[in-house]
């Protein structure tokens, strides 16, 4: 690439550009040199080729002071990007930042902020025109965080964790406009998880300051994503319970996290967890709109006495012509469906509870245990109490011990709603 076009991708990127040779020679494309990192500090660039050779053909570095340089081999030598800052640096933390680097200026110059989005589409786009290569943001955008727990650990913990509690509220804090909002919103209730992490991730340098320690800023405006994130999925279909659940997780593991990347990485995960369970709920909700708005339906009202009249008589047709319609496009009976959505919510309760059957069995509206065991059987291929014993995680209730009423709170709000009864078909 010629120097022009390098002196062009500097400026519109807004980084420093600098090529180093094997023979420890520096060129820069771009016009202030006096006060550039990546010309003063010969340790910084010893770190980001050994960064590079580490990793492979490039490397991301991120400084203490929350600015990132990028650094790729190119031909005989390797080529480095940065400062970009990820966060506002006043005079006071300028000063420190150019003593760290070694740079003497009487007058230091603001540098500019970008986004997480906007560091990992220049790093992206370097790659592609001095390389020729086409990569994924996942490719380059940071080793695992140090404090992220394994795949693994993440669902184990996700199990164990159970929470109903929002923990801040979101009203009146952004700065943003209303309209990038919504447009992370709908992404998510759409299921799509891309879209909707770069949408965040735009939105994070435009947030007011909800704190002057940047970890707890982070933290905050964390919780604040992920509250949102929980409720456009509750507008999207998911249950309340499991949406509360899945956010209070990932709020407890932002909270408690060390590094920034972390809490932004538990951030991005809970996005792409909602925006998972979206989409296998829109894929269930298949066939005509008559089946969908039944299904949805059943899902509202599983705790009650359901009629198929009482259903079909909203939409303009028959009970009969919804049974059929319902059959051909599931495969299944409506009291089939009915009953294996019953199924589901004992099955979660048989986990996340230490109500009795009988109570169980009665808040998911059937008439008696002896049946409740009957089809819970038929479905899961077990009887309830063999499936609490397989399924239930003891430790749970001894790490989280319920607040004081928690559970004859929820023992109590289990009575059946109506006398058992069963679907008049």
């Amino acid at each position: 690439m010629s120097r022009e076009r390098m002196h062009r991708f500097a400026a519109i990127a807004g980084v420093d550009l600098i090529c180093e040779y094997e023979n420890g020679e520096l060129t820069a494309y771009f016009d202030n040199t006096i006060d550039s990192p990546l010309m003063h500090d010969p340790v910084l660039r010893k770190k980001l080729r050994e960064g590079v050779a580490e990793n492979g053909v490039f490397f991301l570095l991120q400084d203490p002071f929350n600015a990132y340089y990028f650094a790729l081999a190119c031909g005989d030598g390797w080529l480095y990007l940065g400062p970009m800052c990820n966060s506002r640096l006043y005079a006071p933390q300028r000063e420190q930042f150019y003593q760290n680097y070694h740079i003497r200026t009487k007058e230091s110059r603001p540098l500019r902020v970008f986004t997480l989005r906007q560091i990992k589409d220049t790093a992206v786009l370097a790659v592609s025109l001095f390389c020729g290569i086409d990569i994924k943001d996942e490719e380059l955008f940071m080793a695992r965080p140090s404090d992220v727990s394994p795949e693994y650990d993440i669902q184990k913990e996700q199990q164990l964790q159970l929470s109903t509690n929002e923990a801040y509220s979101d009203e009146g804090l952004y700065r943003h406009t209303y309209y990038e909002e919504q447009q992370m919103l709908k992404a998510v209730q759409e299921g799509r998880a891309e879209d909707a992490i770069r949408v965040s991730e735009s939105m994070d340098s435009d947030s007011g300051r909800f704190s002057s320690q940047d970890m707890q800023h982070w933290r905050i405006l964390a919780t604040i994503d992920i509250t949102l994130v929980a409720r456009a999925a509750i507008a999207g279909g998911i249950l309340p319970e499991e949406a509360y659940r899945l956010s209070g997780y990932y709020i407890i593991k932002c909270v408690a996290a060390k590094e920034k990347k972390a809490v932004l990485y538990y951030r991005n995960r809970s996005i792409e967890d909602f925006c998972r369970k979206l989409r296998a709920l829109h894929q269930k909700q298949t066939g005509s709109g008559y089946t969908v708005k039944c299904k949805d339906y059943v899902h509202k009202h599983f705790r009650e006495k359901i009629y198929i009249e009482d259903i079909a008589k909203p939409l303009g047709i028959s009970g009969g012509y919804l049974s059929r319609l319902f059959k051909k496009e599931t495969g299944m009976l409506i009291q089939d469906y009915i009953n294996q959505v019953r199924v589901e919510r004992a099955a979660n309760l048989l986990i996340y509870s230490d109500s009795p059957l009988p109570a169980i069995a009665a808040y998911v509206h059937f008439p008696t245990q002896s049946y409740f065991g009957k089809i819970f059987k038929q479905i899961m291929g077990t009887t309830p109490n063999e499936y609490r014993k397989t399924h239930k995680v003891n430790e749970f209730w001894m790490d989280t011990p319920p607040r004081q009423g928690g559970m004859s709170a929820l023992k109590s709000n289990m009575a059946p709603r109506g006398e058992g009864g069963r679907i008049a078909d």
